[in-house]
């Protein structure tokens, strides 16, 4: 069997993988039962397609980091059983107020800690649909990036109704978009995403003359810039989007993750100078025309954030190896003490998790994060395409864990699973060169033909 058709059905099932993932965001950004089932489906399409590629000798940073993954869903699951070692203290006592005995697990909600294993899990297997999709070749990014524009454009056009035929209401954040997720700030990230991956098509579709013309398939000059002027929609779109949510620290991450994508993609030249200032100049309007007036109650936000997160981080010190599963129901200790009412995230994806997991497992997810990043720095010294990847695998982890540092986007399902099928794509390894064989002109003289 050829390469070719060893690869035929791998990329099949990666490319059904990504309208899935898409699909999720639809139900509240993927966080009910219907939207996890998406993604979960979607992972298991992803190890369907990386299992029945070509066997391949995989970089060791991958491996490793797919060790430490396994390790942290691995923990979740010994969270959630109930085996009775190093029962949390609130078993006991709820043993003790109902008058029966109960087994107890580490978690206090096994469930909770059930549901995160096997979102961790679909996870991997998008970063495995990302990985198979790169090696096979596929067109992941623009397909990606007009995916997301199309969910924006119908969030744009969906904005103040409420209700419609469809049921497009609004759940939170009147006056601000949304829609499909519950949060502004969630959906603000989203169409970042999307943004970021117009912005590393278009590098890849760009009609440069300065690059080999072996890192694209053979285009004329109309096609690629008619392929171009569709991502510069998408693009465009996706910002309109991001900016109608009108989400400071979201916007600001975005900014982030578009600078990192385009300094590390694009070569520098006058054009895409230019086109990075009208870019910029068009960011700044429109950011003055809508959330300038939101920074007034910036610097009370930011202290019920700080003040959150802080007794977050006290509260992991209280059960630092095993965690205690579930940061919503340990809060509500301390949740008296907002007159905001129920704190179900700490603002901070670290600290949440330190509560949740621990500081071993938390430190398995960092570790296999940065053995990723680590591998995906290796994609910029590549060909042009290559190179757009990595840059798209680093700019939206940057945005993603900065944002994360004050919010909880990556708790959407929908968001997580598109970042993971990215920086999958940007952190595959590098097709072998096509073997071609060198014609050599013949050395026996033409004797010419006979008259």
């Amino acid at each position: 069997m050829s390469d070719a058709a060893g690869l035929r059905l791998p990329g099949l099932l990666a490319a059904a993988a990504l309208p899935m993932a898409l699909t999720s965001a639809f139900a509240h950004g993927g966080e009910t039962l219907t939207g996890q089932g998406l993604v979960a489906a979607a992972g298991a399409l992803g190890f369907a397609a990386l299992a029945l590629m070509p066997p391949l000798q995989w970089p060791r940073p991958l491996v490793w980091a797919a060790v430490c993954w396994a390790g942290l869903v691995g923990w979740c699951l010994i969270q959630s059983a109930p085996l009775g070692l190093g029962v949390h203290p609130a078993w006991p006592a709820a043993a003790a107020a109902l008058g029966e005995p109960l087994a107890g697990a580490i978690a206090l909600d096994p469930q909770a800690a059930q549901d995160a294993a096997v979102r961790l899990t679909a996870y991997a297997g998008l970063f495995a649909a990302g990985l198979a999709a790169s090696r096979c070749g596929m067109a992941l990014l623009p397909g990606l990036a007009l995916g997301i524009a199309a969910i924006a454009g119908i969030a744009l056009f969906a904005v103040g109704w409420d209700t419609g035929p469809a049921g497009l209401a609004k759940v939170r954040h009147w006056g601000d978009l949304s829609f499909p997720f519950a949060s502004r700030n969630q959906f603000c990230v989203f169409a970042g995403l999307g943004a970021m991956t117009a912005l590393a098509a278009l590098a890849q579709t760009w009609p440069e003359r300065t690059w080999p013309e072996r890192t694209w398939p053979e285009r004329t000059w109309p096609e690629r810039t008619g392929r171009c002027a569709i991502l510069a929609v998408a693009l465009l779109l996706c910002l309109a989007a991001a900016f109608a949510t009108h989400s400071r620290a979201g916007l600001a991450v975005v900014g982030l993750g578009l600078a990192v994508t385009a300094g590390l993609t694009f070569r520098p030249s006058r054009r895409v100078a230019l086109a990075a200032a009208g870019l910029a100049a068009l960011l700044a309007l429109a950011f003055a025309a809508g959330t300038l007036v939101r920074l007034e109650t910036l610097a009370e936000a930011a202290a019920l954030r700080l003040d959150i997160i802080s007794r977050a981080f006290a509260l992991s010190l209280d059960h630092p190896l095993r965690g205690v599963g579930s940061f919503d129901l340990a809060f509500q200790a301390v949740a008296s003490a907002y007159p905001e009412g129920l704190v179900q995230s700490a603002h901070n994806i670290l600290a949440e998790s330190l509560v949740e997991r621990g500081w071993p497992a938390t430190g398995l997810a960092i570790l296999a994060i940065a053995l990723t990043l680590t591998q995906a720095t290796r994609r910029l010294a590549a060909a042009t395409a290559c190179r757009g990847r990595g840059a798209l695998a680093l700019g939206s982890a940057a945005m993603l864990l900065l944002h994360g540092m004050v919010d909880f986007s990556l708790h959407a399902p929908a968001i997580a699973a598109v970042a993971a099928m990215m920086v999958g794509h940007g952190s595959a390894p590098p097709q072998p060169a096509p073997h071609r064989r060198e014609i050599r002109p013949s050395r026996i003289p033409d004797q010419g033909v006979p008259a």
